[in-house]
């Protein structure tokens, strides 16, 4: 450790709590006005999960077990639903009350 007397570098150690490799969004909702959402949003793999911030929190700190977040999450979409675009919109103080997403639909001709 390097030190200085007004710097100290601390090195962290980082702990893999979400199995997702390669996430195409993340998305924290909190709070909103009188809302508490504590909410995390995960697109990946054309669909949508919701895991609470708090047990990500916990799991995170060795208080939880792994086990517990899986048993918490939420598929926001429909399982057969292709989930192409995610965007969660705040305008003037105000959410859209559901993130908004774009599925692809598949036609045969």
């Amino acid at each position: 450790m390097f030190s200085l007397p007004l710097l100290t570098v601390i090195y962290l150690e980082y702990k893999w709590v979400l199995n997702y490799r390669n996430p195409t969004a993340l998305m924290a909702l909190t709070t909103l006005g009188r809302k508490t959402f504590n909410r995390l949003i995960v697109h990946t793999d054309s669909t949508l999960f919701s895991y609470s911030l708090d047990m990500l929190y916990r799991v995170a700190l060795g208080q939880t077990q792994r086990q517990t977040l899986d048993a918490s999450i939420e598929r926001i979409c429909a399982h057969d639903a292709n989930v192409i675009l995610c965007k969660h919109v705040h305008i003037a103080g105000r959410a859209l009350r559901k993130s908004m997403y774009a599925l692809q639909s598949s036609y045969s001709l």
